[in-house]
């Protein structure tokens, strides 16, 4: 018995787990970083399998754009549950959807001030913005909006409970 050689299309779609249009059909082949799964497509690179899914049903992926999930399913490939967008169309996505947090107060990474250094700057009003802004190393601006209640709203809504 000869065998027949598989193509690369049916080769893709076999490693995925295929089930109703309103069903997420899984990648059952190597899921990489975030669960995406991950397919190597001779001769070219590794690429993420839902973008394959999306070129072999539609045709194309416009230059700089991502092919994102409506279901929220990273290892998911069917195509009726994908969709072109920019970055910045995935992330508000997913800020509506309510996966993304944006991180404030202390929890965001370039945080200089801890929820006690603004307890303490909004409990001192008679010193200069200067002073408080060397002795926390901010600028007086960082000072005049959180005394103005313009930052760190947390801190303020926490207080004012």
């Amino acid at each position: 018995m000869t065998d027949i050689p598989i193509s690369a299309h049916d080769l893709f779609w076999s490693k995925v787990q295929q089930g109703e249009t309103d069903q997420c059909w899984l990648w059952m082949g190597h899921i990489g970083s975030g669960g995406y799964g991950r397919h190597k497509a001779k001769p070219f690179a590794t690429t993420l399998a839902h973008r394959i899914a999306y070129l072999l049903a539609q045709g194309s992926i416009p230059f700089g754009l991502l092919v994102c999930h409506k279901c929220d399913n990273p290892a998911c490939c069917n195509p009726a549950h994908l969709f072109i967008g920019t970055s910045r169309d995935n992330s508000q996505d997913a800020l509506r959807k309510g996966r993304l947090r944006v991180p404030c107060g202390e929890e965001h990474a370039c945080a200089k001030l801890s929820r006690m250094n603004v307890l303490e700057i909004q409990s001192l009003p008679e010193l200069p913005a200067i002073v408080l802004a060397a002795r926390f190393g901010v600028s007086r601006a960082t000072i005049y909006a959180i005394r103005n209640k313009l930052r760190w709203r947390s801190v303020r809504d926490e207080e004012a409970e």
